[in-house]
């Protein structure tokens, strides 16, 4: 038998569909959500759980939890699908202070932003501050909204996009070209996309463990960030991609020690030590040094996490509360509690 708490008010969930959100989270929300969200890891501690993995026949679905005691709220992103359909993603969030869910937040926007964001963040802190030339691989929302970061961060000259179809790498120039107002070039192979360029992001859709980029192509003073090849059996970048980085930077270590495919094989061949990653979050709030050199090569290597997707989903939910944006969709009731 459970009771109910006295004197408590009961609060509203707010719905916030993708189409408010695309209005509320825009590149720099996110990217201003991000640097905080990265600086109060920095700063304090954030409460991150092992992401929760499940696949089933056809399918699968992911769990990642977060909270931001510092900000008084909690929450986790559910994400999965089926090949014929697609992948899904939703956050929920709530109050720390209550424990009653604030909000249902359509997170296909959130999640592509707050990806992106990453790669602004890193590349504001490990590029070099006159890198000019962006090589892209990729030709998907992941791989714009990229590029939409980097852009805010430097002022590019030109984008070059590689990706295997032609059509797609063609229409990703045109429409990011038209966005951005730079000079966006498609390219026929990885290579191209990378030789001679200051800074190089991956964001494809490459499923095999088989790298598409080698290490050999990248010039001095060059920063990578490699976004794409997220879970086990994924590779985007090889290992001598790690051995000429002197500096490789991760955006949250338990999940990319756990989980970065490339990462993992690079520390058992002895590539990369543990102890010399460094975290996103420790260069932001100064604890680590960023790029010291600019000859150096850096590599910024992104999981995703639970707290950034909080952090992203309470940015768009205060914001929606002040614009009178979203949808109520139902009143959570009091709290239950067992008796003494």
């Amino acid at each position: 038998m459970f009771l109910e708490l006295p004197n408590h008010r009961a609060v509203v969930t707010l719905f916030i569909p993708d189409e408010e959100v695309r209005q509320l989270f825009s590149m720099k929300e996110a990217y201003d959500a991000m640097h905080e969200c990265f600086a109060i890891a920095g700063r304090d501690s954030v409460m991150q759980p092992p992401r929760l993995v499940m696949d089933y026949p056809g399918g699968w679905l992911r769990l990642q939890a977060g909270a931001m005691p510092q900000k008084g709220y909690f929450g986790f992103k559910a994400y999965g699908g089926t090949k014929p359909y697609g992948v899904r993603y939703v956050v929920f969030l709530y109050s720390m202070v209550t424990g009653e869910m604030l909000s249902i937040i359509d997170a296909d926007t959130l999640t592509v932003n707050r990806t992106g964001a990453h790669s602004g963040v890193a590349t504001q802190y490990l590029a070099r501050k006159d890198a000019r030339t962006l090589g892209v691989l990729g030709s998907g929302a992941q791989a714009k909204s990229l590029v939409e970061a980097v852009a805010y961060v430097r002022k590019l000259e030109e984008v070059r996009v590689y990706s295997r179809e032609e059509a797609n790498r063609n229409r990703f120039a045109t429409e990011v070209a038209s966005k951005l107002g730079v000079k966006v070039v498609p390219v026929r192979t990885p290579a191209e996309a990378v030789k001679g360029c200051d800074v190089v992001g991956s964001a494809t859709s490459h499923m095999t463990p088989d790298p598409i980029i080698s290490g050999d192509w990248f010039e001095e003073g060059s920063h990578i960030n490699a976004i794409g090849a997220v879970g086990r059996g994924r590779a985007e970048i090889d290992q001598k991609t790690f051995s000429r980085s002197s500096l490789v930077v991760v955006d949250a270590m338990e999940e990319c020690l756990q989980g970065a495919q490339e990462l993992i094989d690079a520390i058992q061949a002895g590539v990369v030590r543990k102890e010399d990653l460094v975290e996103l979050s420790e260069v932001v709030v100064g604890k680590k040094k960023g790029r010291t050199s600019p000859r150096q090569v850096t590599l910024f290597k992104s999981q995703g996490s639970g707290w950034q997707d909080v952090a992203s989903a309470v940015r768009i939910y205060e914001q929606a509360v002040k614009k009178g944006m979203g949808k109520e969709v139902g009143v959570v009731g009091p709290p239950m509690r067992a008796p003494k």
